[in-house]
């Protein structure tokens, strides 16, 4: 008897009690989870994309500010083999203007340093070049945090409808 009125007890909390925190719960897990998937998806594309051995020389640094963002962007020329390809690096730094600076003149101008870049010839998707070599297990921890949030805000959406109704169907029986 008692874990039938524990789950009562539950069964209400969910369906009706504390609506806007449950509400919050599902909106806050489905729209990180999204996200997160995508980026996921994303960092694996490039760990299986993106050619390792690139050196990348530093031509120029511009800093952009936005309101609380700072827009870093590296012209770069790519050295693969006998190859060269100019190109351009960017990152973006929130609310920390010292971070910018600090990121910014982490690559000087004229030196060279590794870079990761994708193959021209079979990337689907144009990337820039990124000075972080792209991670595997970044991208498995990526999909299966959003897969976790994604799953926990639909479940906790169906388990709320299922509820709902059954006390309701309670109500009108007893």
């Amino acid at each position: 008897m008692f874990s039938l009125r524990r789950s009562q007890t539950a069964k209400r909390f969910i369906a009706y009690q504390n609506s806007f925190g449950i509400a919050l719960f599902i909106t806050i897990c489905c729209s990180a989870g999204a996200p997160t998937i995508i980026s996921g998806f994303r960092e694996l594309y490039k760990s299986h994309t993106f050619v390792p051995g690139l050196q990348c020389q530093v031509k120029a640094i511009d800093i952009k500010k936005d309101v609380f963002t700072f827009y870093l962007h590296w012209n770069v020329t790519t050295f693969y083999g006998n190859q060269t390809k100019d190109r351009r690096i960017s990152f973006i730094i929130n609310f920390s203007e010292k971070k910018a600076s600090t990121t910014a003149n982490t690559f000087s101008i004229n030196e060279t340093y590794p870079c990761f870049c994708a193959r021209v010839d079979i990337s689907v998707i144009q990337w820039n070049c990124q000075w972080r070599q792209p991670s595997l297990p970044f991208a498995v921890v990526y999909l299966v945090m959003g897969t976790l949030c994604l799953v926990s805000g639909v479940c906790m959406k169906m388990l709320r409808k299922r509820f709902k109704k059954e006390l309701q169907t309670e109500q009108s029986t007893g």
